[in-house]
């Protein structure tokens, strides 16, 4: 039962990091700078960082 718990701690822990990279991408983006710099400040993937920008611009 604990590790259960914990396994569902951790997924929203998870969730809530990655939602809050999401914003933060997409303020990045809004101000103008490149993937690859949002990759290298959000330590992310370029491809990362263009899968959000493409996810908004749908």
């Amino acid at each position: 039962m604990c590790a259960t718990l914990e396994k569902m701690r951790d997924e929203t822990a998870r969730k809530a990091e990655w939602q809050t990279k999401v914003r933060s991408v997409l303020r990045w983006i809004a101000m103008g700078l490149t993937p690859e710099q949002i990759a290298k400040g959000e330590d992310l993937t370029v491809e990362q960082v263009e899968e959000i920008a493409n996810v908004r611009n749908v």
